[in-house]
């Protein structure tokens, strides 16, 4: 069964990228901190809608995506390698880039669905980053310094009201 690459996280990821402010948090956080923007925005989409994944929920979603996300990370190192030739490589390139970086959100998406994703009126942007953060990471949780990581970003969401 083919992913539905139009969902409603595909939708939700392309109104938050829309933000510069946003935009720009994001790619500092993939660049300075090797974290993958989709589960960044798949963290943000399901505070959005008010629900909450343990750490080995993510951990599953992240497992279940190795392929695509590999694919996704190769395609972006093509992009960047390719910023100084001509324009149209460029432009091929970053297409597609954003083709399986859809990809991999419909991905992300389908294990959401699948999966008993807990509602909860309390959930923060940061339970579900914190969360999706200690399944990525051994080393043990610094809420101080996660915070600092991710309160630019976290700052541009609660102030622009689209989102």
């Amino acid at each position: 069964m083919k992913d539905n690459l139009d969902n409603p996280l595909w939708t939700y990821a392309l109104n938050v990228y829309d933000d510069c402010d946003v935009r720009e948090c994001l790619h500092t956080l993939q660049d300075a901190s090797c974290l993958n923007i989709n589960y960044i925005l798949a963290s943000l989409y399901l505070t959005h809608r008010g629900q909450y994944m343990t750490a080995k929920q993510w951990a599953q979603v992240i497992t279940s995506c190795s392929g695509i996300e590999g694919k996704c990370s190769e395609a972006r190192q093509q992009r960047l390698s390719l910023k100084t030739a001509d324009h149209e490589s460029y432009q091929q390139a970053k297409q597609y880039e954003l083709l399986l970086e859809q990809r991999h959100l419909a991905k992300i998406f389908k294990q959401l669905e699948a999966m008993a994703v807990k509602a909860c009126a309390f959930s923060t942007a940061m339970d579900n980053i914190e969360a999706f953060y200690s399944s990525i990471s051994d080393k043990p949780l610094d809420t101080v310094n996660i915070v600092t990581l991710f309160e630019p970003l976290l700052y541009c969401i609660q102030h622009n009201e689209s989102l």
